[in-house]
C-alpha cells in the first residue's frame, strides 16, 4: 500500500535535483511513491532523474514535451498518484529523511485532512539557514497539540503559509474538493491552499522544522520572468471569490480587502516600470470588484495601500501615475532634509 504518493515537479534544476530526490529517497517512511513531472527541461536535470530510475522501483517520471508550467504538472501528479496522502516538493529545495513519516503518523492519528510541519529557509548563495516567523507557523502557535479547522483559525487565515510544500493532504479528501492548480499561472499555490483548507474539517501541526525552502537562488522563476507578476492578479482575484462564499468570514471582508489591496499595491511598487500600466488597470478593475462603500471607516486608516487604493479608483493611469511620483519626490525632500539636519 502506497502511505504518501510524493509529487516533484522539475525544470532545468540540473544544480539541486540531485539533492532533493536524495532526501526523499532517504525517508524512513518507506510506502512511498516519487511521481517526478518533467516540465520540459532542455538542461541535465531529465539524465540526472533517470540515473535514479532503475535504482529505485518507487520513481515515476512523466514527461512533458511542452512547458506548462507547475499547475499543468502538480495537476498532473495529483490524477496518477495512488497514496492515502500526497505531498509535494519543490525541486530545488530538501527535507528531513522522516519527514514524510512524521507528517503520515500523525495524520493517521488524527484522521485529518491536512498536516503542516515548519519550515526553515536555506540562503543558496550565502550557504545559512533563516529562520522565517511566516513558515515557522507562530501565527498558530495556540493549536499545539490540537486539531483545528479554517473557522477555528478565521482572524489568522491570511497570516498562515499558503505553501503546499510543507503540508499533506488526504488524498480522498483532496479529490472530494474538486479543486485543482490554475494552469499556466504562478502563485498558482494561493487559490489552491484557501479552496482546499477552507475545506478541511481536520487540520494540525508537527511542531518541527521538517522541510527546507531554498531561497536567494540564481534564475529562480521570480527572477526570470518580473512580468509574471502579472499573474498576482487573477489569483488573488480567484482567491477573493473562495473567501467571499463561506459564511463565517463575513465579519473579516474589511481585512480580506485591505490584504488585497496592499498585496497587489506592493506588487506595483516592485514591478518593472513598462508593466505597469498592464497591472494598474488590472488592478483598477479588482479594486472597483471590492466594493468599498464607507471610505472612512475606522479600518482603512490601519491598511498601509489604502491611500495607493484611492488613488487608483479615483485616477486615470497618467494622473496616478503623476500623483505617486510626487509623493515619492515629497518623501525624499523629507529623507534629504533629515539627512542635513543630521550631519
Amino acid at each position: 500500500m502506497v502511505k504518501v504518493s510524493i509529487i516533484i515537479p522539475f525544470y532545468n534544476v540540473e544544480n539541486y535535483i540531485k539533492q532533493c530526490l536524495e532526501s526523499v529517497l532517504a525517508q524512513t517512511l518507506k510506502d512511498i511513491e516519487i511521481i517526478l513531472i518533467n516540465d520540459a527541461s532542455n538542461d541535465k536535470s531529465r539524465e540526472i532523474v533517470q540515473s535514479y530510475l532503475n535504482s529505485d522501483n518507487r520513481i515515476k517520471i512523466l514527461d512533458i514535451n511542452e512547458r506548462k508550467g507547475q499547475g499543468y504538472a502538480r495537476n498532473r501528479g495529483i490524477e496518477i498518484a495512488k497514496g492515502q496522502y500526497i505531498g509535494f516538493v519543490d525541486s530545488d529545495d530538501f527535507i528531513e529523511n522522516n519527514m514524510f513519516e512524521k507528517l503520515y503518523n500523525t495524520a493517521i492519528n488524527d484522521d485529518t485532512d491536512i498536516t503542516m510541519c515548519l519550515v526553515k529557509e536555506f540562503d543558496d548563495i550565502n550557504d545559512r539557514y533563516i529562520e522565517n516567523e511566516y513558515y515557522s507557523l507562530s501565527i498558530l502557535e495556540r493549536f499545539q497539540d490540537k486539531v483545528f479547522n479554517s473557522e477555528d483559525t478565521k482572524n489568522e487565515i491570511l497570516d498562515i503559509n499558503i505553501a503546499l510544500w510543507n503540508k499533506i493532504y488526504k488524498r480522498e479528501f483532496l479529490l472530494n474538493t474538486g479543486e485543482k492548480f490554475p494552469e499556466g499561472f504562478i502563485y498558482e499555490d494561493l487559490p489552491f491552499f484557501f479552496g482546499t483548507y477552507l475545506c478541511a474539517k481536520k487540520v494540525n501541526i508537527i511542531w518541527k522544522t521538517l522541510y527546507y525552502y531554498r531561497v536567494n537562488r540564481k534564475n529562480s522563476t521570480m527572477k526570470q520572468f518580473n512580468n509574471k507578476i502579472l499573474d498576482r492578479i487573477p489569483m488573488i482575484s480567484l482567491t477573493y471569490e473562495k473567501l467571499k462564499k463561506v459564511p463565517y468570514l463575513k465579519d473579516m471582508m474589511p481585512k480580506i480587502q485591505g490584504w488585497i489591496i496592499n498585496d497587489l499595491f506592493h506588487r506595483y511598487i516592485l514591478l518593472k516600470e513598462n508593466y505597469h500600466k498592464e497591472f494598474f488597470f488590472s488592478m483598477k478593475k479588482v479594486f472597483q470588484g471590492l466594493e468599498i462603500q464607507n471610505n472612512d471607516y475606522w479600518y482603512w486608516k490601519t491598511v498601509y495601500h489604502f491611500n495607493g487604493y484611492l488613488l487608483v479608483i479615483n485616477n486615470s493611469f497618467e494622473e496616478f501615475t503623476q500623483k505617486i511620483f510626487n509623493k515619492y519626490l515629497d518623501i525624499h525632500e523629507i529623507e534629504n532634509r533629515l539627512r542635513s539636519e543630521i550631519t
